[in-house]
C-alpha cells in the first residue's frame, strides 16, 4: 500500500506587490531630513562609547541620521517560479534604506574664536581642516573630509541611513570650552542639515 507524503510549507505572504512576497525585502529610497550630534569616545574596536574625555586624542563627535524622508519604494527582486513557495515561506528581512543624496560639503564651526598654535579662527569660520573622520573599520586610517566625501559619492550608504554615523576627531590639541560647535552637511540637492553641541570640550 503506497503512502502519501505531503510537504506542508508555511505560507504567510500576500500576492501582488507586497514586499513580503519578494523573498528579499525591498529597497526604500530616502533623503536625510535631520541629524543628531553626540559627544563621546571610541572603544578599542572602534565602537562608539558615551564616555566623555577632554583630551583631543580620545574625544569624538558622533554625527548620525535622526530622521529620514521616505521616497519611492522598489522591490529588490521577484522570486522565480521554482523557488516561489520556499521564498514565500521565509520572512522578509524588511526594507533596505538607500539614500538618493551624496554629500557636497561638510563644515564644522564654532560660535566663538578657536585658536591653535599657528592660527586663529573667528566665530563661524570653517574648522574642518582641524578634524579627521574615523572609519568604523579598524584596518582603515583616519580620513580627510575630501576623501570621505569622495567615498560617500562612490557608495552613498557610507552615510545616509540609520546605521552609518560619522565620527569626527581633532588632529591636534585645540582648546575648546564654553562654545557651541556646529556640524553642517550640504547635499548635492542643496539641502542642508545641521546639529550643534556645547558638550565638545577640549582642555
Amino acid at each position: 500500500m503506497a503512502t502519501a507524503i505531503y510537504l506542508l510549507v508555511p505560507f504567510s505572504c500576500s500576492f501582488g506587490d507586497e514586499p513580503s512576497c519578494s523573498g528579499g525585502g525591498w529597497i526604500q529610497e530616502t533623503q536625510v531630513e535631520s541629524i543628531g550630534l553626540i559627544v563621546g569616545s571610541m572603544t578599542e574596536d572602534r565602537g562608539f562609547s558615551y564616555d566623555r574625555f577632554t583630551s583631543f586624542e580620545h574625544s569624538v563627535m558622533n554625527i548620525h541620521v535622526e530622521d529620514l524622508k521616505f521616497l519611492a519604494k522598489r522591490k529588490e527582486h521577484q522570486p522565480t517560479k521554482s523557488n516561489f513557495l520556499i521564498s514565500s515561506a521565509v520572512a522578509s528581512p524588511g526594507p533596505q534604506y538607500v539614500t538618493t543624496q551624496t554629500i557636497a560639503t561638510i563644515r564644522i564651526y564654532s560660535d566663538k574664536q578657536v585658536s591653535t598654535s599657528l592660527s586663529k579662527y573667528g566665530p563661524g569660520s570653517d574648522l574642518s581642516e582641524l578634524f579627521s573622520i574615523i572609519p568604523a573599520n579598524m584596518n582603515e586610517a583616519k580620513k580627510s573630509f575630501i576623501d570621505f566625501i569622495a567615498e560617500q559619492k562612490a557608495g552613498v550608504n557610507v552615510f545616509g541611513d540609520y546605521e552609518h554615523p560619522i565620527y569626527f576627531s581633532l588632529n591636534e590639541r585645540v582648546k575648546i570650552e564654553n562654545q557651541s560647535i556646529t556640524v553642517s552637511i550640504t547635499f548635492d540637492d542643496e539641502s542642508i542639515v545641521t546639529a550643534s553641541t556645547s558638550d565638545f570640550v577640549i582642555d
